[in-house]
């Protein structure tokens, strides 16, 4: 299974704050799935700045760290032309960042979107 993941499931997964994230079970299992190869990761080109920037606000003595996590991630990259073309187009039409319109994008390509607290239930 492919799964684009949006920049907050990275988060909790370096957070795992129950305080603060919500959904921090789902966000395991995917992580679990993740590292024993059940899932693969599918992410658009700025995935890891915009997670570590997140990191850098909410938990700056750990970013270092956590950044050498994710690059060990090494997800796949999508960076092409079309799919920033569709993103924009999704930015303009739903009156919504360009950051998170290239989720969908990317999503709808190979399959669909689906919120994190439905992960785990029949879809």
């Amino acid at each position: 299974m492919t799964l684009v993941l949006d920049a907050s499931v990275l988060v909790k997964w370096l957070l795992r704050d129950p305080d603060r994230e919500l959904y921090l079970e789902q966000a395991q299992r995917i992580m679990d799935d993740v590292g024993a190869g059940r899932i693969e990761l599918f992410e658009s080109v700025h995935w890891l700045v915009e997670v570590v920037g997140v990191i850098a606000r909410l938990s700056p003595q750990t970013v270092s760290d956590d950044l050498i996590l994710l690059y060990q991630l090494v997800p796949r990259i999508g960076d092409d032309l079309d799919l920033h073309k569709r993103a924009c187009s999704l930015s303009v039409t739903l009156d919504h960042h360009l950051f998170d319109t290239l989720y969908f994008a990317k999503a709808k390509k190979v399959g669909h979107i689906i919120s994190l607290s439905d992960w785990g239930s029949d879809l």
